[in-house]
């Protein structure tokens, strides 16, 4: 039922492993090829919903598209974004008072928005959902719009789960896995666990670990790269006549299937180079400047150890 009387934001409450700077994992990023079919039919109905291009081979150069954000679940040029953002804005006084009503309330569940139906907030509670409709809709200016959804397990529950698997992590390394990032999903109203891992049994045995078969579902990328060894890749960018480039974009796509496409966020600096620790695998390397690649090349990093490749900007 759709309660008229709306918000407030992201709410996965998601806690990644802290990672420096220099460190560079462009497996978190999934790759064109590794777009389900379930997920290009999500991205399409997305789109629909918000009068964007919405043809499959659009949806599949956006994903692999370095530029493109995810912000909203699926694959958005900024441009697009810019036009979801704006669809789906509520006011912040709006935002204020579902926020604190509902946080307030032992059995909160999580919010969340649903694009699909404009950005509308639906908040969910593990009880007494009449009562918080009621609530809502008292509180609310007229007119508004939100939803109420009655779920099993309440934020607190879930979010204790949550720290657990955050503070008993270490273990996962005996089953050939490793922990990328555990936050509360309120729409299924589960953990949801993200790892790194070629163990096909993985995800079973995580949930039995921590005795969560009902509160959990786990991510897996299927091929363990996170625990792959490393090296260093400096990559250095010059001109013909070999001067050092800087403030140039540098794109790393890994060669192992499903590694994906990153930006590495920092761009050349003044010397023309770019240093970061990455998995050992083989990359194509491209440098970019202003939206536009200018150069491309190919290199595999070497573990433990210092690879340099040289691209040359004609």
């Amino acid at each position: 039922m759709v309660c008229a009387a709306t918000f407030v934001g992201g709410c996965s409450d998601v806690t990644p492993p802290s990672t420096s700077a220099s460190k560079v994992m462009v497996s978190s990023v999934a790759s064109p090829a590794a777009l389900t079919a379930d997920a290009v039919a999500d991205a399409i109905a997305f789109r629909k919903a918000f009068v964007l291009r919405a043809d499959e081979a659009w949806v599949r150069h956006v994903a692999a598209d370095p530029r493109a954000s995810t912000s909203y679940g699926v694959p958005l040029m900024l441009d697009e974004e810019a036009v979801v953002a704006a669809k789906t804005s509520t006011p912040d006084g709006v935002r204020a008072a579902i926020t604190t009503y509902a946080q307030s309330q032992p059995d909160y569940a999580g919010i969340r928005k649903d694009y699909l139906r404009g950005g509308m907030p639906v908040v969910y509670f593990a009880g007494r959902l009449d009562e918080h409709r009621a609530d809502l809709t008292k509180l609310l200016p007229v007119g508004t719009t939100f939803d109420v959804v009655l779920v099993k397990f309440s934020w607190d529950e879930l979010h204790a789960l949550q720290d657990r698997i955050v503070h008993d992590s270490a273990w996962m390394t005996s089953i050939a896995a490793y922990l990328e990032g555990v936050g509360i999903d309120p729409e299924r109203n589960l953990v949801k666990v993200e790892i790194s891992s070629a163990n096909a049994k993985a995800a079973t045995e995580i949930a039995d670990h921590y005795n969560a078969q009902d509160r959990i579902y786990v991510v897996s990328d299927g091929l363990g790269t996170h625990l792959l060894p490393t090296g260093t890749l400096v990559v250095r960018a010059v001109d013909a006549r070999g001067r050092p480039l800087a403030g140039l974009i540098v794109l790393l796509e890994g060669d192992v299937s499903g590694s994906g496409i990153g930006d590495v966020g920092l761009g050349t600096g003044r010397d023309g180079e770019w240093r970061g620790d990455v998995i050992s695998i083989g990359y194509t390397v491209k440098l970019n400047e202003n939206g536009q690649d200018i150069a491309k090349g190919h290199v595999i990093v070497i573990p433990h150890q210092v690879t340099t490749i040289t691209l040359v900007v004609r």
